[in-house]
Order: structure tokens, then sequence, then C-alpha cells
């Protein structure tokens, strides 16, 4: 392939990303050629602007570029998809706000195009299911590792109570929204061996919402067989650690058996925002086994 045929080739990928003819003149575009390599492809692509003024993120079938040219100088970031932790897509108005949260950093764009986002977000998920489903098939736990991240325990349940926990994984968490009103949402949970709890989401959902805005949460379970419940409340926090939240994903993602069929768990059936896990550190807890 000439120069100019790999030109043209980046040229048509990016218009096939949903880049407009306007955004081929930026500096950051011009130099995508010299970064592709000919056996690469570009699957989709953002303008936008960061602190230092316009960038460019950039998801091929192989890695995730972030360009940053100017006239004097030009900084570009190669990084692979198993540091890659999560993505927020935040829309306002007309434009979108996309973080990319990474092992190396965050990248923070804003005035994104609408379009461009959401075709990004979805690809960079999808390269991201990709990396969990090759993880998952070399050697799958089944249960969660807490040897990724040492963590504290900001409170101990007693061994009843922590017994019920880890044998179970659907709650309802309730959240506070904007207008200080309680939310509820069904939930699957895990629960590492320092009592922290994972749970995964979507970035548009309203529990997400809430929760970067109000910490302040609560999680019920409750067995009507055994008649035992645990209500817990605690702090919600993004986790950014790849590590946790590929194993998060991967446990959290797979197929279940339900009363009809198999199928992945209902998260993944969720269209808007992209997917988000949020660390819940227990501060109270109340367990009854109304049986005894």
């Amino acid at each position: 392939m000439t120069e100019q045929d790999h030109k043209r080739r980046v040229k048509k990928e990016l218009l096939s990303a949903g880049l407009t003819r306007y955004s081929l003149t930026k500096n950051e575009t011009r130099r995508l050629p010299q970064v592709i390599h000919d056996d690469e492809h570009i699957g989709a692509a953002i303008n936008g602007r960061s602190a230092t003024g316009a960038v460019m993120l950039v998801a091929t079938d192989k890695r995730l570029l972030f360009l940053d040219c100017k006239s004097f100088y030009s900084s570009i970031d190669e990084i692979s998809y198993d540091v890659v932790s999560g993505v927020m897509h935040h829309t306002q108005g007309l434009f979108s706000n996309i973080i990319v949260h990474t092992r190396v950093g965050e990248y923070n764009l804003r005035f994104v195009n609408n379009k461009q986002a959401n075709k990004f977000v979805n690809y960079l998920e999808s390269k991201q299911l990709e990396q969990s489903n090759s993880v998952r098939n070399k050697e799958a736990p089944d249960s969660f590792d807490a040897s990724w991240q040492p963590l504290a325990k900001p409170y101990e349940l007693d061994n009843p109570a922590r017994s019920f926990l880890q044998t179970n994984t659907i709650g309802v968490l309730s959240t506070i929204d904007r207008t200080g009103n309680v939310c509820g949402a069904t939930v699957y949970y895990l629960c590492d061996p320092d009592d922290q709890l994972y749970i995964l989401t979507k970035s548009e959902t309203s529990k997400a919402r809430n929760m970067l805005q109000h910490p302040q949460v609560a999680l019920t379970i409750f067995d009507e067989y055994s008649l035992q419940s645990l209500q817990v409340s605690g702090l919600a926090s993004v986790v950014t650690d790849v590590a946790v939240t590929n194993q998060v994903f991967s446990l959290l993602t797979k197929e279940r058996q339900y009363k009809d069929n198999k199928s992945t768990t209902p998260v993944t059936k969720i269209q808007e925002g992209s997917f988000v896990v949020f660390r819940i550190s227990i501060t109270d807890a109340s367990y009854r086994k109304f049986k005894s």
C-alpha cells in the first residue's frame, strides 16, 4: 500500500467513525496516518477539548490512542485495552463529556459531538468485553479475589452476617437523588473477604448519578426461605483499578440460569451510558434471623 493509499484509507475510516470533514483538518487528524499501522483499523474516534486545548481519542482494533498535536509539539499516548478500567459518558445538550479511566491516568474530553461520543463509548465497551472474555477463557475465577487490591476494613461484620452477605448475590440498593428522595434498585453484587461490596452499572442510570452526587447508600438483602435479612449502610466510590474492575465486570456479566433460559445479567441490557464499577465500604449493618 502506498503512502497516499494509506492516508485515504485512514480518512475513510475516520469518516465512517462519525468524524466530520471539518474534523479532518485538525492537527491530530493530519498526524494520525503516521501513527496508524498498515494492519490496524479505526473503530471509533472523538475530537474534544482538554486543559491543553483541542485533543483526540482514537480507538482501533488493537489499541487506544490519545493525540495532542500543537504547532510546536506533539504528544501521543498509546494505551492497550487491558489497562482501560472504564469510561464515563455525560451528555450536556448538544455535546458530551467523555472520561476514560486507565491505569496510567484519566483522559477527559469535553465538547464532544454526541454522535461521535455514543459510537466511541459503544466501541470501547465492546473491546472491554473482548478483553474480559479473553481473561475469562484463560481462567475465570468463580469468586472475588481481594488480593488484587488490599483494602482497609471500615466496618467488621460478625460471622453470621458475613456468611449471609457472601452467600447471596442480589440486594436492593438505596440511593439519594438530587432532591433528597430515596430511590431503590435491585442489583447484583460481589463481596470480597474484607466485606467490601462491588456493583456494576451504567453511567447514565439513576443510581450511578445519585452515587456520584451522594455517596451515602444502603443495601438490603433478604432470603424468604431462611427468613434472614441484612441491611448495610455505606459509602460508594468509583473503582478505577483495572484489575478490580476487570474481575468485577467478568463475574457480574457472566451468563446465569434464569427460570426460562440462560442469559447475561440485566445490566448488560441497559443501552444508555458506559459501564462503571462502584465500591461500597460498609459503615454500619443490621442482621436479623427471624426463625430463631
